[in-house]
């Protein structure tokens, strides 16, 4: 199931369910993924946020407003990762848990069906989380020592070095700064990683 019924959610939902009528809503998701295909997120300016809150009177506060606005982004972005129909998204919606209507969730239903797809082609022409890239990676193999009373046993573990560019430059060089980064991996830690990037894959094979 793509949507965790967590209490943030819940409440995100318990705000969504206030806006009435629901044609208010579906100009506010509206609004939101217009924000997403034209800037990689749903950031409003402290301006747009108290235009929001003039024409939203039900949301009492900035910070109800900003986790509304999250619940929302949360939910396209679930539909984008799991590369969700408009009947898929609005099935999923409610066999969530999360108490959202029918009604909003419908509204989410129209507003996929209407921008999704463009959303999808604006998202494969992004990278996804800021301006650091992986530049180069590369592993070793070593072998652990693990002692105790009746035994020495070798621990075969995997060490990666990832090499990433922030092309948020270096003010005295000016060019992007380089880290180096190291994790290690026990075989259950690596097959557990290998997993998930498999997993990341299917769903970027699903995008293209």
């Amino acid at each position: 199931m793509p949507f965790q019924n967590t209490e943030k959610f819940r409440t995100a939902v318990a705000l969504m369910n206030s806006i009435d009528p629901p044609q208010l809503f579906f100009k506010l998701l509206n609004h939101i993924l217009l924000k997403h295909k034209a800037s990689e997120g749903a950031s409003f300016t402290e301006q747009e946020r108290e235009r929001l809150l003039e024409t939203f009177p039900m949301i009492k506060n900035d910070k109800q407003l900003v986790l509304l606005i999250d619940g929302c982004s949360y939910v396209f972005e679930q539909a984008l990762y799991n590369t969700l129909n408009p009947e898929k998204l609005f099935q999923e919606l409610i066999d969530s848990q999360s108490g959202i209507s029918e009604t909003h969730a419908q509204a989410f239903q129209e507003v996929w069906r209407k921008q999704g797809r463009e959303y999808m082609n604006s998202a494969k022409e992004h990278t996804l989380g800021g301006p650091v890239k992986l530049d180069h990676f590369d592993w070793r193999l070593q072998m652990q020592i693990s002692e105790s009373d009746l035994s020495k046993m070798k621990i075969p573990n995997v060490l990666f070095e990832f090499t990433t560019l922030d092309y948020q430059k270096d003010r005295e060089t000016n060019k992007p700064k380089e880290e180096n980064i190291v994790v290690e991996f026990t075989r259950e830690e690596l097959y557990g990683f290998f997993t998930k990037l498999e997993a990341i894959q299917n769903q970027l094979d699903k995008l293209s």
